[in-house]
């Protein structure tokens, strides 16, 4: 939370140096509309996904919007890139370690097939025959916890990088991952853990040229407000699953997380 507080301070500063630049032409509008456009990325869900195609469409369809666009066209510009410029850039700042239960068996501190952008950290762990990860990623689109989750995970499966994750997973176990590919489970999209309602993701490991499932991933996301998510993915190469909401295993990780969550 602390890391998004910091960086809506700098947009603010930016916003109030561009603005009040040359007094004598004060952008009235944009004196008003840009702060609370920081403030909604703290409240309102989906946040950049919703904000920018409303601020757009209010830029065309009002007359008086159009006219101020033509009177501090370049103003606004520059302080609209910056603005998207200061937020792309604070994604890659660095996040919290993961951390687990101290019975996990950690295998991997690497990340080594994480994306540049936005920053990430992952750590595995092997747990009563799953592979287990935690992942801590930057949310560039939004400082609120509302559909932080359901807008990460919606972005993640449309990138296909739910496969790149079980990839990572399956290689830390000297299993080939080129050899299978992920279906998601109509299933619900929600769960109970230690009394909080989370989102999650159920996909089938299917073998590439068989139908038949051998196993399945987890998906449980944790948003923190200021724009940061965890993601704990449990893969269970096995059909025999007792569980498939796996309860006591992320019950145990919740727990071991002290009051974060």
């Amino acid at each position: 939370m602390l890391t998004g507080l910091i960086i809506s301070v700098a947009l603010l500063g930016i916003v109030a140096l561009g603005l009040y630049w040359r007094k004598e032409e004060l952008d009235i509008s944009a004196t008003l509309l840009l702060p609370i456009f920081i403030v909604l990325l703290w409240v309102i869900p989906w946040g950049l996904i919703a904000l920018l195609p409303f601020g757009l469409l209010l830029s065309v369809v009002s007359p008086a919007a159009r006219q101020q666009w033509s009177i501090h066209r370049q103003r606004r510009i520059v302080l609209i890139s910056t603005l998207m410029a200061v937020l792309l850039l604070s994604s890659s700042l660095p996040l919290s370690t993961p951390t687990a239960p101290d019975d996990w068996l950690l295998i991997s501190e690497e990340n080594s097939d994480a994306m540049f952008w936005p920053a990430s950290e992952q750590y595995t762990w092997l747990h009563e025959e799953m592979v287990i990860s935690v992942l801590n990623i930057r949310t560039p689109h939004t400082f609120s916890t509302m559909q932080m989750a359901e807008s990460t995970l919606a972005i993640g499966l449309m990138l296909d990088l739910d496969d790149a994750r079980l990839s990572q997973s399956l290689q830390q176990i000297k299993i080939d991952p080129d050899t299978f590919y992920l279906k998601e489970i109509n299933s619900d999209d929600k769960h109970r853990y230690s009394g909080e309602e989370y989102s999650v993701l159920r996909e089938q490991i299917i073998l590439k040229g068989f139908t038949i499932p051998i196993g399945e991933v987890l998906l449980v996301a944790f948003p923190s407000a200021g724009g940061e998510l965890t993601l704990l993915s449990i893969v269970r190469l096995n059909l025999s699953i007792d569980d498939i909401w796996e309860e006591a295993v992320v019950n145990d990780w919740i727990a071991s997380q002290g009051d974060d969550f």
